[in-house]
């Protein structure tokens, strides 16, 4: 049996976008059961973030994709994201516009810097491990988020910042937000419409 262990939520962007975060607890038998655990977290993390709002916590419980869900169920006005990697889950949730969310575990990487000069545009380097992992988050939530073509301003932006709290900032009006800790580096890019 695999359950989760909710974290803190998050309040992004004004309060026009909720970040949640939970590690999943117990070990099931095969892979495939594993992601299956992980996506049921994740939707149950966003069910719960919008349990006061019934159109939309049904929307989201009973939606027939087997995915991520990147944007909201029909006629809801919610845009949803969720991520998950090596036993932690993260959802993401905007009534503004198109968010994505990504969610690395920080590990030992040997090959980072040959990974890093074939996976980003010239200029967007990253200097040691860490801000590999910042890079790769941040990528993967432009990705999600429908902007990748805006990954290098934002990333140029973020280089010189690691912290463990939430750092907030934007290009334009698109919006972006990370955040180290001992474990994970997570990333949220929102394109409010």
């Amino acid at each position: 049996m695999v359950s989760f262990c909710p974290m803190k939520p998050h309040l992004l962007f004004g309060q026009s976008c909720t970040v949640l975060t939970a590690k999943l607890v117990g070990d099931p038998q095969n892979r495939s059961k594993h992601r299956v655990a992980q996506s049921q977290a994740a939707r149950a993390l966003l069910a719960g973030a919008v349990q006061d709002r019934d159109d939309m916590r049904n929307a989201l419980l009973s939606d027939p994709r087997d995915g991520p869900l990147t944007y909201g169920p029909e006629n809801t006005r919610l845009w949803t994201s969720v991520t998950h990697r090596r036993g932690f889950v993260g959802a993401a949730l905007s009534e503004t516009g198109p968010v994505g969310l990504d969610l690395e575990v920080l590990q030992d990487r040997q090959n980072w810097a040959e990974l890093a000069q074939v996976a980003w545009p010239d200029g967007v380097q990253p200097t040691d491990q860490i801000r590999f992992y910042l890079f790769w988050t941040l990528w993967e939530a432009c990705l999600k988020c429908g902007v990748e073509n805006r990954f290098a301003e934002i990333a140029t932006k973020c280089a010189q910042t690691v912290t463990s709290a939430w750092v907030e900032g934007h290009v334009d009006r698109l919006r972006y937000a990370f955040c180290i800790d001992a474990q994970t580096v997570r990333a949220v890019v929102q394109h409010p419409v």
